[in-house]
């Protein structure tokens, strides 16, 4: 069978001793689609070049050549035998039984490859084979007989064996395997076999030992394999080919050691930045069954953008096989695999080392804890659902925790408001503090104001007011409560103080130190790289003086202006304030609880604390 339209093809002929190539007209052929129809068409003996290299030429006109010819077997009408043992004479495979005039080789080659076995006459009969010497010899034990066509054969006493005539070659359904079932001390003779792959076009991958195995009886029922055509490949399916960096990147540090809580995932994208490419299917490759004929592939199918293709994305107008992120977000994969952009990082479940740490400039809402060790940092806000332990947590806007923030080392910071359910022995730095809980042994910075239902010892430093219910305890414990002082502005003042004495002092030895080194410069030039780090480590202590002067000023411009105003922040205690609480209004008055107070609302008037 042919295949249809304007397609190249190589015929195999049915005794396998020829192969026509056909190339329609118009059509062209190179050397990769040559190779491809060889292959497929079994044919690998005696190619024509000259006709490869014709075909690969364009041509007006349909072509059909002889691109390869095997070698026919030799004629055997002629052989002479003659007898070397007496007709009765018990034989073993392997043993010479006659000698004839036969010079050469026995069968031919066709072009797949596979012998062509020349037609035997009935001289040579079952259990015998016609070697390249002329000798026949014996192909199993038995008693040497002579038929009653007067032929030699090799018998097994008082067992008869059935010659079989007519020879029924079956297929599977796609004619991919052919093969022949034999009964128990049946034979098929060459001449009827060759004829039956003649007849029914047996020419593809043919069993090279089909004709020596078919025409020795055996005692069991056989399937002998008679030939193997190449079964058609499916076509692959469209596939997702990603763009976007989703794997794991942990870092080494110079001892070798690898920080298991940094995966360095990619997880900020752009609007209209790639993500992923949708591969087109596979037309899959063609097969070829026994007889010859092209079996054609199940194509794979296109893949559904809309099976990947999550919130937050799209296909790009100039390339509709690019998903990319409609929106700039985080992106992500949602239980269903699909592409996700988010305007937000959500986290399903705990931030630990399936996650890792996290970096983005998204906001952040986080569905269980962020375990201890762990960091999180976020451009904008960050939501907890449940606590934080010992972890570093940045927020440039608010952060809100749902459970509570447990005791840590860890600093926990957010440029907006925090909102959690309780803090414990933590340093919080923010703008404003809601908790709904107490805030226990914690130190406390913030620019605004401070609210709690408890406050038991540690430290609250605010710009703004503090309204609690419970101000220190029963037993006394110390709390402190600073009010009306930005407490970044106080520390970059006590760090600025620190400093300035030790730079002071730098930057005069410094100075002296470049004097000398310039009055040595003229008698010893080498001394000028030596200068020259001198005056590097010269300005980089002044200019650091510089800044802690800078900060020393504007720390006493402000004392100037509070001195001109009075503080207006409040502690109000909607409960009761135990003695032993400590409370500073800025700079200017302090106060420690003597006594238990129920309901007080300190402020500050004319330069004293009163309630």
């Amino acid at each position: 069978m042919e295949p249809t339209g304007p397609t190249p093809w190589i015929l195999v002929s049915p005794d396998r001793l020829s192969a026509r190539l056909k190339v329609p007209r118009g059509c062209h052929v190179d050397l990769a689609l040559l190779r491809d129809l060889l292959a497929s068409s079994g044919v690998k003996h005696g190619i024509d070049p000259e006709v490869l290299r014709d075909a690969c030429q364009r041509s007006a006109e349909d072509r059909d050549q002889v691109v390869a010819s095997g070698i026919p077997p030799p004629g055997l009408g002629h052989l002479v035998i003659t007898p070397a043992l007496a007709v009765g004479t018990k034989v073993v495979a392997g043993q010479v039984i006659a000698g004839s005039n036969h010079q050469g080789v026995v069968a031919g080659l066709g072009v797949d490859g596979q012998p062509v076995p020349a037609l035997l006459l009935d001289a040579i009969g079952c259990g015998l084979q016609l070697q390249e010497d002329g000798t026949i010899v014996a192909r199993r034990d038995g008693v040497l007989r002579k038929g009653s066509d007067g032929g030699l054969k090799v018998m097994i006493d008082g067992v008869a064996e059935v010659a079989v005539a007519t020879v029924l070659i079956g297929c599977d359904e796609r004619s991919v395997e052919a093969w022949i079932d034999l009964l128990p001390r049946h034979f098929i003779r060459a001449a009827v076999l060759q004829q039956a792959l003649v007849e029914q076009r047996i020419v593809r991958g043919l069993n090279g030992d089909l004709f020596a195995a078919a025409s020795l009886p055996s005692d069991q029922v056989r399937r002998l394999p008679v030939a193997t055509g190449v079964a058609p490949c499916a076509g692959v399916d469209g596939t997702l080919e990603m763009v976007i960096d989703e794997g794991v990147h942990l870092r080494v540090d110079t001892h070798g050691r690898v920080d298991w809580h940094d995966h360095g995932r990619i997880e900020d994208v752009a609007a209209g930045a790639p993500l992923a490419r949708i591969l087109p299917p596979t037309t899959g490759t063609h097969g070829v069954d026994v007889r010859g004929a092209r079996l054609e592939p199940k194509p794979g199918r296109p893949l559904d953008p809309a099976r990947v293709m999550g919130p937050g994305t799209g296909l790009d107008p100039g390339h509709p096989e690019r998903i990319q992120a409609a929106t700039p977000g985080h992106f992500h994969r949602d239980r269903q695999r699909r592409l996700c952009v988010e305007p937000r990082l959500i986290v399903e479940g705990d931030v630990d080392f399936r996650h890792g740490n996290i970096d983005t400039k998204m906001s952040v809402l986080v569905k269980g804890d962020i375990k201890a060790g762990f960091t999180v940092k976020s451009a904008g806000d960050i939501e907890v659902m449940g606590v934080v332990e010992d972890a570093r947590v940045t927020a440039q806007g608010s952060l809100v925790v749902r459970g509570g923030i447990l005791p840590g080392s860890q600093r926990v910071k957010a440029h907006g408001d925090v909102h959690a359910r309780y803090v414990a022995n933590r340093e919080i730095k923010c703008h404003s503090l809601r908790a709904n809980g107490s805030l226990r042994w914690s130190r406390i910075m913030a620019t605004g104001e401070v609210m709690a239902k408890e406050i038991l010892a540690g430290e609250v430093i605010a710009a703004g007011n503090v309204t609690v219910d419970q101000l220190g305890n029963a037993d006394g414990i110390p709390t402190r409560l600073q009010v009306g002082t930005n407490p970044f502005e106080e520390r970059q003042f006590i760090t600025a103080k620190e400093e300035h004495e030790r730079l002071s002092h730098e930057v005069t030895t410094g100075k002296e130190h470049c004097k000398l080194i310039a009055h040595r410069l003229i008698n010893d030039p080498s001394l000028g790289d030596e200068l020259r780090t001198a005056l590097t480590e010269f300005s980089a202590a002044c200019t650091h003086l510089a800044t802690c002067e800078a900060v020393l000023a504007r720390q006493a411009e402000r004392h100037a202006e509070r001195a001109r105003q009075q503080v207006t922040a409040l502690i109000q205690v909607n409960g009761t304030a135990y003695r032993g609480s400590e409370l500073v209004f800025d700079e200017v008055a302090k106060l420690v609880v003597e006594k238990d107070l129920t309901r007080p609302c300190f402020r500050i008037t004319e330069g004293a604390i009163v309630w």
